[in-house]
């Protein structure tokens, strides 16, 4: 979760070259994260639990990390 902020808030602290085209007028990412650990028990559903996270925090207002 860390990580994933520290890269989160570098993005959006960061001016890229033509960011002004994109939809909010700046470029962001969200993130999502997942451990291995009980209830998962399988590469597939950490991809699958991270992958939810990440589209927890698109519907959270994106440029967002979740976990």
């Amino acid at each position: 979760m860390e990580i994933g902020e520290r890269v989160r808030r570098s993005v959006a602290e960061t001016h890229f070259p033509n960011e002004h085209l994109q939809p909010n007028g700046n470029f962001t990412v969200s993130v999502g994260a997942a451990t291995f650990s009980a209830p998962l028990s399988s590469l597939e559903d950490l991809l699958r639990e991270a992958d939810n996270a990440l589209y927890r925090a698109k519907r959270g207002g994106r440029n967002r990390m979740e976990g």
